[in-house]
């Protein structure tokens, strides 16, 4: 297919991107207007300026997928990827896409070491929770300045409510509201740099799909078990379409992977939201949890693997997952229908909110106790804190911030107005293990990982001081440390 004579929308629009690392392939991915283009082919170097072509080829349109429709600024497009094979190992490469003589951005990315190579360094960029209709996503960009190797987005990669600037100006439903949004939310300069700059491996989280969700049903859906699953259905179509990964073929559910970073460390991803997660307690807002409530949250399927992970990781495991696994307790309330037993209460769609689950992965994790690390998201305020083992010792975790949703204070100041010095220190009060708080800020976080210690950054807008605190092995404490003069750091 060649362009016609007419004045054509422009390819290129959305970005390009890169994604799903393993140590000899990537997905790339782009998207081009429907119509009016021909074949995509695609380059990969070893350099930007592709003085050395490693691969290259062609994607015809009856391979591309993804149509959103004339609801677009530029006209109907589609997306394209295309997982690229044969590349060389623990390798930086670079890569653009061309449509009928238009040449795209130059993307990079670096393919992983293999499972038992001895390297030294890596960084590891987090982000979640981006609502457009909240912020800019200006904190996307200055994590691409960090020059993170590889980026985990731990959810909420879009928002699926209708408020505005939202397209469609409703809540997404069905597969064409879903692709709909996240071709909107491509069109942000910020996000199609960080994009850009480094692979990514996602997971989904509620506002992917709908708020508060579990397996069968969520919060704000009043959909039949058939309607919900397809509009889930419509949310996964859309969210492997437009993100830079295929389904998972090292975990149990789509979303479930792990990322072998050498001898080094360990990146498990894991889906404790829509893949087995029960209905909670209380579908939106606090609720009284007794710490006998049996809920599940994530499978039977999901356990063997994560144990197996476990048992095969040599260094640091890094666990991400979407949600605060650690204890973050609001109050402690006598609970009426318990015969006035006091019992905390807690945000019922964290782990709090499966508390027999959130001790089981306690036990799972003990026998890398000295080299863990839990990363979760959601909650919009950057916490330091962590789970205790049966022998009390801290399985520490990072919570990252939001980009760009309202901060954990706001939303607090919603319902009661209290300042937040005030919260921070009642907070403090319930949860000792908390070491650190943040619940006005957003941003994203960097991990330093070396065999010794975890360096773990605070990365907020451009020209600001970074906090950085250190994780060493064996200590499970968060400590402050100063900044090393890295772009990391922007010291």
């Amino acid at each position: 297919m060649h362009r016609s004579d007419q004045a054509d929308p422009p390819p290129f629009t959305h970005g390009v991107a890169s994604g799903d690392p393993t140590e000899s392939s990537i997905v790339l991915w782009t998207a081009v207007p429907t119509e009016a283009w021909g074949d995509v082919e695609y380059t990969v170097g070893l350099d930007p300026d592709f003085a050395t072509v490693v691969a290259s080829g062609r994607i015809g349109p009856e391979n591309h997928v993804g149509a959103v429709g004339q609801h677009e600024p530029e006209g109907p497009v589609r997306t394209v990827s295309i997982r690229v094979g044969g590349l060389a190992e623990h390798t930086v490469h670079h890569y653009r896409f061309q449509v009928d003589g238009v040449v795209s951005p130059v993307g990079q990315f670096a393919t992983l070491p293999s499972a038992d190579a001895d390297i030294d360094h890596v960084r590891v960029g987090l982000a979640t929770c981006a609502r457009l209709a909240s912020a800019t996503f200006e904190p996307y960009a200055d994590l691409a300045r960090a020059r993170p190797d590889l980026v985990v987005h731990l959810g909420d990669y879009i928002y699926e409510d209708g408020s505005a600037p939202h397209e469609p100006p409703a809540e997404c439903r069905t597969d064409g509201d879903y692709r709909r949004r996240h071709a909107q939310y491509r069109r942000e300069p910020a996000l199609q740099e960080l994009h850009r700059s480094a692979p990514w491996v996602a997971v989904w989280d509620d506002h992917d799909v709908a708020d508060d969700s579990w397996r069968t049903g969520a919060a704000d859906s009043d959909d039949g078990r058939h309607e919900w699953e397809q509009r889930r259905g419509a949310a996964e179509g859309a969210y492997f379409d437009w993100i830079p990964q295929e389904p998972s073929t090292t975990g149990p559910t789509p979303m479930d992977r792990r990322i072998r970073l050498g001898a080094l460390a360990d990146i498990v991803v894991l889906d404790a939201r829509n893949a087995a997660r029960d209905r909670p307690v209380r579908e939106s807002g606090p609720a009284l949890v007794s710490p006998t409530d049996d809920r599940r949250i994530i499978s039977d399927e999901q356990w063997a693997w994560l144990e197996q992970c476990v048992d095969e990781c040599p260094g640091w495991l890094v666990v991400c997952t979407q949600t605060q696994v650690s204890p973050l307790r609001l109050a402690r309330l006598p609970n009426l229908r318990r015969r006035g037993r006091v019992e905390p209460l807690v945000n019922p769609g964290q782990w709090d909110g499966y508390p027999l689950e959130q001790e089981r992965l306690a036990r799972t994790l003990a026998p890398v106790a000295g080299r863990i690390l839990l990363c979760s998201g959601d909650l919009h305020g950057r916490f330091h804190t962590g789970v205790r083992f049966a022998d009390g010792r801290l399985a520490p975790e990072v919570t990252t911030p939001s980009i760009a949703s309202t901060p954990f204070a706001d939303a607090i100041r919603t319902k009661l107005p209290i300042p937040t010095t005030l919260l921070m220190r009642w907070l403090h009060r319930l949860n000792p293990q908390v070491s650190y708080m943040d619940l006005q800020s957003r941003g994203s976080t960097v991990l330093d990982i070396t065999d010794e210690s975890i360096r773990i950054a605070a990365i907020g807008p451009s020209g600001t001081r970074p906090r950085v605190w250190r994780l060493d092995r064996n200590d499970p404490e968060i400590r402050r440390a100063e900044p090393v003069p890295t772009a990391a750091t922007g010291s």
